[in-house]
């Protein structure tokens, strides 16, 4: 074999192997972009966006008499709970506190007003501050939500809190 054949060798196994880099950059080009992708649909993903969101648009529908303050949803606490407040005659009448839930218990979960599970402990600790002793239900209907509010509302009416 001469030089030649040799360095001809040579040169197809290195452009073999620079069609496979092309191959693998590409790849990496096709990562990179749906990365980006992803990134960009977080905010469409957040549970906030793509359930409390709906959710409270179709309440707020339901509701017409009530002035809903659900602009700027914030998760918060070690529940991630978002609260959602209900104005009526510009005094605070109602409210909704949602939490995420797995797809097995619903996605959306909401307080319903009651206190469960944490009898022996202090209303002060932080379980109990960040709401874990809250029960919560797991949102099954618009029409389930808009029966609590009303019965907030009546109940805001009754106690005095509203005229």
């Amino acid at each position: 074999m001469d030089f030649k054949s040799i360095t001809d060798n040579y040169n197809a196994i290195d452009s073999k192997r620079q069609k496979l880099n092309d191959k693998i950059n590409d790849f990496h080009k096709k990562i990179y972009r749906l990365e980006n992708r992803v990134k960009k649909m977080h905010d469409e993903w957040w549970w906030g966006e793509s359930l409390v969101r709906p959710v409270m648009d179709e309440v707020a529908k339901a509701t017409p008499n009530l002035t809903w303050d659900y602009e700027s949803l914030v998760s918060m606490g070690l529940r991630c709970a978002i609260s959602v407040f209900a104005h009526l005659n510009g005094k605070c009448v109602a409210h909704l506190c949602f939490t995420p839930r797995s797809a097995e218990n619903g996605y959306l979960g909401f307080d319903c007003g009651k206190k469960e599970g944490m009898e022996d402990a202090h209303h002060m600790s932080l379980a109990s501050l960040n709401g874990f002793d809250n029960k919560t239900i797991a949102v099954e209907s618009i029409e389930q939500l808009v029966e609590y509010v009303e019965i907030s509302v009546k109940n805001a009416i009754k106690f005095g809190e509203v005229e």
